[in-house]
Formats: C-alpha cells, structure tokens, sequence
C-alpha cells in the first residue's frame, strides 16, 4: 500500500508544502497490529531510518512490543558507524546512541512521532478513545483529543468517519496563548484559534482501500497548519 505525510504551513503569503511518501504494509491480529515501511524519498542515514522499518503494537496498552529487535538492529548499525573511518558518521553515532540505546526513549519517539500514532488511530477497531495525546504535531508541544468513530456498512464497503474533539480537561487557552506569544500578536490584537480533526476509513470485503485523517490549526488570518495522513492501496 502506499502512504503519504502532508504538512502545510500558511503564514500571510506564504505557504510551505512538505510531502513524504511511504511503501507501507501491515497486519492486524486482535490486539497486536504490525506495521512495515519504506520512505520511498532519498534519505541522509538510510540505515538508521531502517531501525524503525518494522513495529508491532500492542493497541491494549498503547505499547511497542519488539523493542528488543529494534535495539538489537540499532546496535549493528551503532557499531557499523561508530568503527567506520568517517568523522561525521562517527558523531552522528554517538549523538544518536544518547537516546536510542535506552528502550523508553525508542519507545516514546515510536509513541509520539513520524506517522505512527495516526496511523494507529486509524487502523485501531476501537470505536472510543478519550483524551489521546499527540506530540510533535503543527509544531506545538502536546494537543489532545476526545476520539469518536461512526461506522457505516453497505453491501460489502465498510466506512468509518473519525472525529476528534478536544476535551474540556485540556488547557487550551494555554495553547492559544503560545500561539499568540509565538506569532507575535499583541494583546489588543483580536486572535481566534480553532483545532478539528477528521478522517476516513474504507473497508471492501474487511481489505482497507483507503483512509484519510487530518488534524488542522486555524487562526483568523495570521496562519493554517495542517497534518494529513493519506492511505492508498
């Protein structure tokens, strides 16, 4: 299947695009979903990006369950640059090793970052999950949603619309405020900030075909931030 990563930043008049895309397949038995990739674009550090090409996840618990492969794979590649007669591989060994040789710190970077947790919340049966967090996203520390999903079966296509909301319990004016603080905007200024979350899900004979889910960030005429992840057979 085919997978693709789309950020958009609009600030003023100016709009900045970013697009990955991903040869992906997964697996889902009971609670254990499987996940293999390959970012189809050229990459700096090939073989660190293949540390992470295959994750199992126990959806139960929200945890990663081959921790130990992935370390092992991380080690051969540490040991490979660290030995190697280039500088500027050694450093970037040793730099990276801080974090990777330690299980929690993989497992949080798998938890909270690249296309994992949206990717998770989309293929997860599950039809409720309250206060879900998500890091790294629109560049903002943490946001938080209330997530709902509604089914819809005719013959044999089975759609599943997802929508989040953010709960009440979360800090949102907070937030907002970073995001003014951030842009600059003075107090007198009048600043609106809204958060929506969407997706789709399309089954045919239980066989995913496609899915889409997108986070977006809207301001009244100061920016737009936008995460969307796409789905393709």
């Amino acid at each position: 299947m085919k997978l693709k990563e789309v950020e958009i930043k609009a600030h003023k008049d100016k709009k900045i695009e970013n697009i990955l895309n991903y040869d992906f397949e997964y697996n889902l038995d009971g609670n254990k979903l499987s996940i293999k990739y390959n970012k189809k674009e050229e990459v700096l550090y090939r073989e660190i990006e293949n540390v992470f090409s295959e994750v199992d996840y126990d959806l139960d618990n929200d945890k990663v369950i081959n921790l130990d492969k992935i370390l092992k794979k991380w080690e051969k590649v540490y040991t490979k640059f660290l030995l190697c007669d280039n500088s500027e591989l050694n450093d970037t060994a040793v730099e990276l090793n801080k974090y990777y040789r330690v299980k929690e710190n993989i497992e949080f970077i798998l938890n909270n970052s690249l296309f994992f947790p949206y990717l998770k919340l989309m293929l997860n049966p599950k039809e409720n999950f309250k206060e879900n967090n998500f890091y790294n996203l629109l560049g903002f520390e943490e946001l938080q949603f209330n997530i709902s999903k509604k089914m819809e079966i005719y013959k044999d296509i089975k759609t599943i619309q997802i929508e989040g909301i953010i709960p009440s319990t979360f800090n949102f004016v907070a937030l907002k405020k970073e995001v003014r603080d951030t842009l600059g905007i003075t107090p007198d200024k009048l600043f609106e900030m809204n958060i929506t979350l969407f997706g789709k899900v399309i089954y045919e004979k239980d066989i995913l075909k496609e899915g889409e889910l997108e986070i977006r960030l809207s301001t009244n005429d100061y920016i737009e931030k936008v995460y969307r992840l796409e789905i393709k057979e």
